[in-house]
């Protein structure tokens, strides 16, 4: 069986957990804004998305970034589909932004595959679904270690929308979101160029 439809047979798998889990808590929470958040934060936001997504969409089609306590933070991106592929790129960093005197010279490691234009749609309609949902958590989540992963696309009449979750657990809806994402992730670090769709 080729790698992308084992690839499409997972993702169908959690898509229809996903969709059935969707009005559960809990959900992608808004981001961080620039006019009211912590000057260190907005600092450091700046970094990351000056070095991460240089060579990205201005207006993403499906984006996941990756903001970890311990390790280099890192981006996902699925490009606009193009005919009948979409580009899938992944982006990290060879040292940590977080807490770096020069971040800006930290090198920037890419990686890309191609996927079918229909499993990009169905990425794009999970994080849709998602998306539709952001919404302030009624509890208290806030922690000093783990992982915050930032996601947004480009909706046509309202802009780039985002949402956000940090460290989420295993039986929640946004944890599946993370998980594929990194299994995208994880694939181009294993197939870059040798993408079979």
């Amino acid at each position: 069986m080729r790698i992308s439809t084992l690839f499409s047979l997972a993702f169908l798998v959690l898509f229809v957990s996903v969709s059935r889990a969707g009005d559960q808590f809990p959900h992608l929470t808004p981001c961080e804004d620039v006019l009211s958040d912590y000057q260190f934060r907005v600092d450091y936001h700046l970094s990351v998305r000056k070095i991460l997504y240089a060579s990205l969409s201005r207006d993403p089609y499906f984006r996941m970034t990756v903001l970890p306590s311990f390790t280099p933070e890192w981006v996902v991106e699925i490009q606009d589909p193009i005919r009948e592929v979409a580009t899938v790129k992944y982006a990290v960093v060879d040292g940590k932004i977080w807490s770096n005197d020069a971040p800006e010279k930290l090198r920037v490691i890419e990686r890309s595959i191609q996927i079918s234009s229909e499993l990009a749609q169905l990425l794009k309609q999970l994080l849709d679904k998602h998306l539709d949902g952001v919404r302030y958590a009624y509890s208290e989540s806030l922690g000093l270690d783990g992982t915050t992963y930032h996601f947004s696309n480009f909706r046509t009449g309202i802009g780039v929308r985002t949402g956000q979750t940090w460290s989420p657990e295993p039986q929640w809806p946004t944890d599946r979101l993370v998980k594929v994402t990194e299994l995208l992730r994880d694939l181009t670090l294993v197939h870059q160029d040798r993408w079979n769709n």
